[in-house]
């Protein structure tokens, strides 16, 4: 698997389903298992959340498939998903801006895709 999740006090994992509270509670229970801090390490980025720690742990969890991530960014270097999640950002390049479309819409959305389409990019 290639997907890798960062949990920040400020930013939950994407299904929702783990918290800053609960991974943090859940690492400190089992030290060894799948929740553990991640020292930040340097900022590249502060505006995107950038940090060369969760790069590095980035790249090895997703054996090499992912090198960078921001943060705070849906647009360059993107976090990564393990497909639980409910609604997808997309960029609409003729009015630069951005569109959600959630789980349940079964039409297609503005950018001509379902929901699937854009889940399985």
């Amino acid at each position: 698997p290639t997907h890798a999740c960062c949990i920040t006090p400020d930013r939950t994992s994407l299904c929702g389903s783990i918290n800053w509270f609960d991974a943090r509670a859940a690492s400190k229970v089992d030290p060894k298992g799948p929740l553990f801090e991640i020292p930040p390490g340097e900022t590249i980025n502060k505006e995107f959340g950038e940090y060369s720690g969760i790069n590095e742990m980035i790249k090895k969890r997703s054996l090499g498939e992912i090198e960078r991530i921001n943060l705070y960014s849906g647009m360059e270097f993107p976090h990564t998903s393990c497909g639980c999640f409910e609604a997808i950002d997309f960029f609409i390049p003729e009015v630069n801006g951005h569109g959600i479309v959630d789980r349940n819409y079964s039409d297609i959305a503005i950018n001509g895709l379902p929901f699937s389409a854009m889940a399985n990019f």
